[in-house]
């Protein structure tokens, strides 16, 4: 556990709070606060973003411009924020906000405001090539993948796909696609959102999984797995359960090391057989299932926000096992050795 001395709870924005079918991690990063120790700023980039009716997990809520629409605005607004309320700690709370996150981070210097991200990695995401090769060099296996090129055509995709197949942007934005037609219409798309390459991913049928982690000099101090249940064509998981698998782990931390990433970390991987796990992707964000933290010392947002604060856990946290993450209209974290099973729901 990490203690802290102030009496004034610290002030965290969540930048990002797009929930149900645009869902990214904001709505949990707010579940996942406590509000006698962190002053809970909600900061949406549209005024019907639904993680901001959540009155229970919201001490201020505020609305600012759509970076993708009006980047200066966004930082002035942004700025504006953290002078008026003091803001320690900014989080992105979707995957297309780390970029300008990071584009203000010169500014926000002048505030002593740290975001919970690492700056090494500016798009959200490592690019795959760089993934591949850090993997190969310890033995761990990735999924194939080829970088697609502006004006991409069903004719022109590789002959030796096997649909369907996986594009994902820069940012970790992701669409599946069952054939050719449909990942030229999803390229077109996530080229649209990014302005950047997007890379087409072979990812094989098999059982998906998620390896999340906060990291400190190559140490992860917190982390947790789950095992995807169901998703949707986002390849975002609604329906999953907690897993400790030492493969999993030694993979997913062997590549982290090698990476030499800080703070939140986010590893897909496709299960190829029961002890032999592919990478698909690694982002540095905190995952849509971080309430199932909430169960025991595994909570990976107050890990991550105290690691932007720099204040390290004494002892490592993981998330255990055997816990049903479902998000539907409300979340659901069931613990089935609890009363009744239900945990907590948003």
């Amino acid at each position: 556990m990490i203690e802290r001395r102030e009496e004034t709870p610290v002030a965290v924005g969540v930048v990002g709070l797009e929930d149900g079918p645009e869902a990214g991690c904001g709505p949990a990063v707010l579940a996942c606060l406590d509000g006698e120790r962190y002053r809970r700023i909600g900061i949406a980039l549209h005024h019907f973003e639904s993680g901001l009716w959540h009155d229970d997990r919201l001490d201020v809520r505020a609305a600012i411009p759509d970076h993708r629409v009006d980047q200066a605005g966004f930082t002035a607004a942004l700025l504006g924020l953290v002078e008026e309320h003091g803001i320690r700690v900014l989080v992105p709370g979707a995957p297309h906000v780390v970029q300008p996150l990071l584009r203000a981070g010169p500014a926000l210097s002048h505030f002593d405001t740290r975001i919970a991200v690492d700056p090494g990695w500016r798009g959200g995401m490592v690019e795959f090539q760089g993934v591949q090769g850090h993997a190969a060099r310890h033995g761990i296996p990735t999924v194939r993948s080829w970088a697609l090129g502006a004006g991409i055509t069903a004719e022109s995709f590789p002959v030796d796909v096997r649909w369907p197949a996986t594009l994902i942007a820069r940012d970790g934005t992701r669409a599946r696609a069952a054939d050719p037609l449909a990942a030229v219409r999803a390229e077109r798309r996530l080229r649209g959102l990014v302005g950047e390459r997007v890379t087409l991913l072979e990812v094989l049928p098999g059982t998906s999984y998620e390896f999340a982690a906060v990291v400190h000099r190559r140490r992860t101090v917190a982390r947790g797995a789950v095992r995807v249940l169901a998703d949707d064509d986002s390849e975002r998981p609604w329906l999953c359960v907690t897993v400790d698998h030492p493969e999993l782990t030694r993979a997913a931390e062997t590549i982290i090391a090698s990476l030499d990433l800080e703070g939140p970390v986010l590893l897909s991987f496709v299960q190829a057989s029961p002890d032999v796990f592919l990478v698909v992707d690694v982002r540095t964000t905190l995952p849509l299932w971080s309430e199932v933290g909430l169960v025991n010392n595994g909570n990976l947002v107050e890990v991550a926000v105290e690691h932007a604060l720099g204040r390290i856990p004494d002892e490592p946290g993981h998330i255990e096992a055997g816990l049903l993450f479902s998000q539907t209209a409300e979340d659901v974290v069931i613990d089935p050795a609890g009363p009744l099973g239900l945990l907590g729901t948003r």
